[in-house]
């Protein structure tokens, strides 16, 4: 019987987790047959001669420059011929019977676009599954990492019942209708993935997943988080991201950017042009109170003028999205 599944992943420098990403799928998903197509987003660490090497059944794309996660996924969605598709980050190991949970669950919800997988860390603990569209309050405290960590707040939210962008990790047994799924792992219908254009290629990295199911939901497909569906995944081995520390450059003009690129596109306006402000302030304190430590003598100078190098960025890159207001297109990049 053809395959109606392909796996898809996406690879930067990750040579190793690759490898025993790929040796735990083949291991867990001996239940159902799949194609292969791994994207080298132009790594250094020899990834797809590892590929090529050990997995001869994988269909390589080596790709002559990063391209962003996004435009990466989208160039090996052209190869894709199968009704659906598993994106899958290569930090990740699956455990036996997930994918088939995953595919059962597609075939049974014909209107269903999306099925997200329960990511845990190696240890089993719960990380962030679903994601809720960004609010003004959680971007505050996203720009101050450092601080919510400190005062315990995802705690403190959790124990008052306040919304939570991610209201889902891995408990329970019945699948539920959420606005967005972690890219890591979730297995998409193709059809509906092409209908919208697949993702947009403007979304470097960060945020991309969801614009992807905000624009499916908006075409009326659904999107779910399947919790039966186990996926152990280290977190972040690629970029480096910490939640606790914002991020440094590129990693933070990368977030900031498609932060911005995604309330232009979906909360357009008003709306849009407060989210603007509320990340110029906050930068710009952030600046202002590293400009103030780095004129205070010590051995961690040289890292403030570094950090005041990268908010200097960050800022100039908000400045340089503010003079040129063009309208995006509804659609994604072509898929």
């Amino acid at each position: 019987m053809p395959s109606d599944l392909t796996v898809l992943i996406v690879s930067y420098n990750i040579r190793d987790l690759l490898e025993s990403c790929l040796r735990s799928l083949l291991r867990a998903t001996s239940e159902v047959d799949f194609a292969l197509v791994v994207v080298d987003n132009a790594s250094s660490d020899g990834a797809w001669q590892v590929v090529e090497g050990h997995f001869p059944q994988a269909h390589v794309i080596k790709l002559d420059r990063n391209i962003g996660f996004a435009a990466a996924v989208n160039r090996g969605l052209a190869e894709v011929h199968t009704n659906f598709a598993l994106i899958l980050n290569p930090d990740t190991l699956i455990p036996r019977g997930s994918v088939i949970k995953l595919r059962t669950f597609l075939h049974e919800h014909p209107a269903a676009a999306v099925a997200g997988a329960s990511l845990t860390d190696p240890d089993g603990t719960p990380q962030t599954s679903t994601f809720r569209f960004p609010s003004l309050f959680r971007e505050f405290w996203n720009f101050l990492p450092e601080l919510k960590f400190a005062l315990h707040l995802r705690q403190a939210a959790v124990r008052l019942g306040w919304p939570q962008s991610n209201r889902h990790s891995g408990h329970g047994s019945v699948a539920i209708p959420v606005e967005c799924t972690s890219g890591a792992a979730c297995m998409v219908r193709t059809e509906a993935i092409r209908q919208v254009g697949g993702f947009d290629d403007r979304f470097f990295l960060y945020h991309e997943e969801m614009d992807l199911c905000t624009r499916l939901r908006q075409a009326g497909w659904g999107v779910f988080f399947v919790p039966g569906a186990q996926v152990i995944h280290w977190d972040a081995q690629a970029s480096g991201y910490r939640p606790s520390r914002l991020p440094d450059m590129p990693l933070l003009g990368w977030r900031v950017g498609g932060m911005d690129l995604l309330w232009h596109k979906h909360r357009p306006g008003a709306a849009h042009r407060r989210w603007r402000r509320l990340a110029r302030s906050l930068l710009g304190l952030r600046l202002l109170g590293n400009r103030v430590l780095a004129a205070i003598p010590g051995r961690l100078r040289t890292a403030r003028r570094q950090r005041i190098h990268d908010l200097e960025q960050a800022l100039e890159l908000l400045q340089r999205k503010l003079g040129n207001e063009t309208k995006p297109s509804d659609a994604g990049g072509a898929a």
